[in-house]
């Protein structure tokens, strides 16, 4: 499974919209969702509620059986583009076990445009809405 989406499942936060370096800055070249706010793939909502640029956030992915992971994530860039990493992702609790969890660490790139946010990691890439 595409690492980014279950990245996303978990939450971070909602800034000021646009795509300059500092995230406020406004252009319309990337649309006006923020790239801190909540994102939806099919039934998955992934919430970037909080977060910002630079900073590193512990976040938890909650899969329908019950199985949680837990990771640190960081997002680099602009509110246009720029990358993602996610380390540390570890299985917690739940369900029938370890739904593999581990297969979350490593990088992955995001371009944000009015169709959508994409992630991009080795394994593909995914348009959230």
């Amino acid at each position: 499974m595409f690492r980014g989406v279950i990245l996303i499942i978990v939450c971070l936060g909602a800034l000021t919209t646009g795509c300059g370096s500092d995230g406020g800055s406004s252009d319309a070249g990337c649309g006006s969702k923020n790239l801190f706010s909540n994102w939806t793939l099919g039934a998955v909502t992934l919430s970037f509620a909080g977060m910002d640029f630079d900073s590193i956030y512990s976040y938890q992915v909650q899969f329908s059986g019950g199985e949680i992971c837990e990771m640190d994530v960081q997002f680099s860039g602009t509110q246009c583009s720029g990358s993602t990493s996610v380390t540390n992702a570890a299985y917690v609790s739940g369900g029938a076990g370890d739904p593999g969890c581990a297969a979350f660490d490593g990088p992955s790139t995001f371009t944000k445009s009015a169709a959508g946010l994409e992630l991009c990691d080795v394994s593909g890439c995914n348009t959230l809405q």
